[in-house]
């Protein structure tokens, strides 16, 4: 035995292990950064692994049996013993060992320290340029990027996918749930993953701070996931975006499990707590170590109806899929059971036609389960708020909104990152006139945290709109084209925003181009109606469902019904054929926002049937009936005081008329000061002054209107209201200014028409 041990000393074989273990090493490290670099096959590091073990015993054998002369190897049998030079090899194996050891040394410190192989990820060819998250206004000319961002704040960039595209889908729910599990930590700004998703890929490699600046944070973190089999890698770095110094980074090898997932997201959120110097309360501390399943593959169906979810549109049928999936592979998964109720509640927002068996139904009842297993979990109470918020939209709009807005705030102290839930809980308030400041400053709260989504700004433009601040609507809507030139609902704004406007050619070509955007949305066709109605083209008017439903044959009875009816009933009214205005409405489906119910209430004060209008009033506007509820309806339909007051005053009710009246000029007067320069377009003042008697005011009122281009109030002077103005000389030439005025409108249609048919 001693001679044995004694052999392998002397043909130096503990020499050439160490030596080959060392090397074999440093092979391993080349072979996985080359990996990342090249996106080289998966096989490569499995068949790396397997040549280098391989390769071992080969090293001992040639050790064992050869040995290195002068005059090259040479089986060791046939080397004279004296003239052996294997000390000498001995200490230059030595020799390599240490400069070995030393560059393994090396690597392992740039590896703990190093950025992951994610190069800064870029910035999308249609991104816009840098916003503020603090910015009240925004414009898509010049947008003022706050100079100093706030402290704790943190963009966290798309993952770099390591592995094969296959598993883009698991890279990006990572990424997401991350940013979700982040975003319960109250003391840090994250901004949402809509924005930040605009940097995925390193194609321009914009650099990080320009990065920062756009999303106004102070840090950045970039990663990259790798999933090999049942293993996965995710690396990632924190940087410092005014310095661009590395202030914390990790690399994590772990077996592909639930478990093993959560584990690593608590530990790089409780990272990145400890980096920023951040507050963590109890609570949050609580909720990060929280193992939502163990079931991967109901995790995965999670994260894949989470990216769904966020695209909102028709992606959230696959949503509600991937949701539903996620629950039957682990019923007591309450975030997935919370995140499907959630997506049935926001999914008739983006129908026209409400079923409530459809949506309504299943989302409560999915919230009940969410509620069972996790009362006080931030995504169950945000779902129960937007289920309670849906409910009062449809069933009860005279609702009190505290109890909601108490949910809202309730999901917002567990999720106080969430841009959704500041959305949600602007538009809850947003048809309170008397909140104005406070819904926008909720739609500017969701834009801070999510600055480069569109919806946002869309929202806000809505809210802006309604309350006629135009130029202000325009930037926010040119801002979210800016950002997704091709994105639908900022092309509907636009469209009705130039019909308010007076521009009705240039709104019917938006509402095209809408369509074009999308052919089988409904709202383009819907706001193509509205604007042929305001033109008085009958004839485009009756073209929009032939066209609509011509391009999608295979859409819902109801919506087809929907929208031929309300041409047909619309062109009945530009001919004065009320009656049959109304028995077309009478077979109409009823939609969320209630038109064919609206246009019914309209006909009705148009043919003088005021007692009907009145009795219309008891589901439209319930609130005007009962002086309890006055104030609060006023709130929310400010421009339907006079209106309603009239028709009281037209069958009697003059007590009741009168004290509406009286309130609808008080809430005139008590306008927000930002709303005080829209405060009679907001009421209709001149309704009110003809309905007191006041011609002189009214003419004056309705011709600032039309000289501001808002032709839409042109059709109330058909109201018996305007009697005593009619032939009246300054009434005829403001009717005939309209008058040319639309013709001309459609004149320029006509002749675009024309040019585009001549060149196809």
């Amino acid at each position: 035995m001693r001679h044995i041990f004694e052999e392998i000393k002397r043909r130096n074989l503990v020499r050439v292990a160490i030596t080959y273990a060392v090397a074999a090493w440093l092979i391993l490290q080349v072979t996985e950064v080359l990996h990342e670099l090249l996106s080289l096959p998966e096989s490569v590091g499995p068949t790396v692994v397997m040549l280098v073990l391989l390769g071992f015993p080969l090293a001992l054998l040639v050790a064992w049996f050869f040995e290195l002369t002068p005059s090259g190897l040479k089986r060791s049998s046939q080397v004279d013993p004296t003239h052996s030079i294997r000390r000498q090899t001995g200490k230059r194996l030595n020799v390599l060992i240490i400069a070995l050891l030393s560059t393994a040394v090396v690597v392992l410190l740039v590896d703990r320290f190093r950025a992951p192989a994610t190069p800064t990820a870029a910035v999308a060819a249609n991104a816009a340029p840098p916003l503020a998250a603090d910015q009240t206004e925004a414009t898509a000319t010049k947008p003022k990027p706050a100079v100093v961002p706030p402290p704790r704040s943190l963009a966290v960039l798309p993952f770099a996918n390591r592995g094969s595209e296959d598993n883009q889908f698991f890279v990006d729910g990572i990424h997401s749930d991350l940013l979700i599990t982040l975003a319960r930590i109250g003391d840090i700004k994250v901004v949402s993953r809509t924005s930040v998703q605009r940097y995925a890929g390193d194609q321009h490699e914009t650099p990080l701070p320009e990065i920062a600046a756009a999303l106004n944070v102070a840090t950045v973190m970039e990663g990259s996931v790798q999933r090999s089999g049942d293993s996965v890698r995710i690396s990632v770095q924190l940087i410092d975006a005014a310095s661009d110094q590395m202030l914390w980074a990790e690399r994590y090898d772990e077996q592909l499990s639930a478990e093993n997932l959560f584990k690593i997201q608590s530990e790089i959120a409780s990272q990145i707590t400890q980096a920023l110097q951040a507050n963590l309360a109890p609570e949050e501390a609580e909720s990060l170590q929280q193992q939502p399943t163990s079931n991967l593959a109901a995790y995965s169906a999670y994260l894949r109806g989470l990216q769904a979810f966020e695209q909102r549109g028709s992606a959230l049928s696959e949503a509600l899929r991937e949701f539903e999936q996620a629950t039957r592979l682990d019923p007591d998964f309450a975030l997935a059971w919370a995140r499907l109720a959630m997506a049935y509640f926001v999914r008739p927002s983006w129908e026209l036609v409400f079923e409530e068996s459809k949506w309504l139904q299943p989302g409560k009842a999915a919230l009940a389960r969410a509620q069972a297993l996790a009362p006080q979990l931030g995504e169950t109470l945000l779902a129960q708020a937007t289920g309670s918020h849906v409910e009062r939209i449809f069933f009860d709009p005279m609702a009190p909104t505290q109890p909601i807005e108490a949910l809202y705030a309730q999901a917002l102290a567990r999720l106080p990152g969430s841009a959704q839930a500041y959305n949600w809980y602007g538009q809850l308030i947003s048809g309170d006139i008397s909140r104005f400041a406070e819904s926008r400053a909720l739609y500017e709260q969701a834009i801070a945290l999510d600055p480069l989504t569109p919806f946002y700004y869309t929202n806000l433009a809505l809210l802006l709109s309604d309350n006629r601040l135009y130029e202000d609507t325009e930037a926010q809507l040119a801002q979210a084209i800016a950002l997704e030139p091709g994105y639908l609902p900022a092309w509907i704004g636009m469209a009705e925003l130039q019909a308010k406007q007076g521009q009705l050619a240039k709104a019917w070509a938006t509402a095209a181009e809408a369509a074009r955007l999308d052919s089988t949305s409904f709202i383009p066709a819907f706001i193509s109606a509205w604007i042929a109605v305001t033109l008085e083209d009958r004839a485009r008017l009756a073209e929009v469902p032939e066209n609509w439903i011509a391009n999608n044959p295979d859409s819902s009875p109801a919506q087809q019904q929907f929208l031929q009816n309300l041409a047909a009933s619309r062109n009945a009214q530009l001919e004065q054929r009320y009656s049959a205005a109304l028995e077309i409405l009478a077979n109409t489906p009823s939609t969320v926002y209630q038109e064919s119910e609206w246009e019914s209430r309209w006909i009705r004060l148009l043919m003088g049937d005021f007692a009907g209008a009145v009795a219309m009033a008891e589901t439209l506007t319930p609130g005007f009936l009962r002086l309890e509820d006055m104030d609060q309806q006023l709130r929310q339909t400010p421009g339907e005081g006079c209106l309603t007051a009239y028709a009281l005053l037209r069958t009697g009710q003059d007590t009741l008329a009168r004290e509406l009246f009286t309130r609808t000029q008080d809430l005139r007067h008590a306008l927000p000061k930002e709303l005080a320069a829209t405060a009679d377009q907001r009421v209709d003042q001149y309704l009110c002054e003809a309905m007191a008697g006041n011609f002189e005011a009214a003419m004056r009122l309705l011709e600032a209107r039309i000289d501001a281009g808002d032709y839409t109030v042109w059709e109330s002077t058909r109201l018996d209201l305007f009697e005593p103005l009619r032939g009246d000389p300054r009434f005829e030439a403001l009717s005939q200014r309209v008058q040319q005025t639309l013709a001309a409108q459609r004149a320029m249609l006509d002749e675009t028409a024309q040019t585009t048919a001549g060149m196809n």
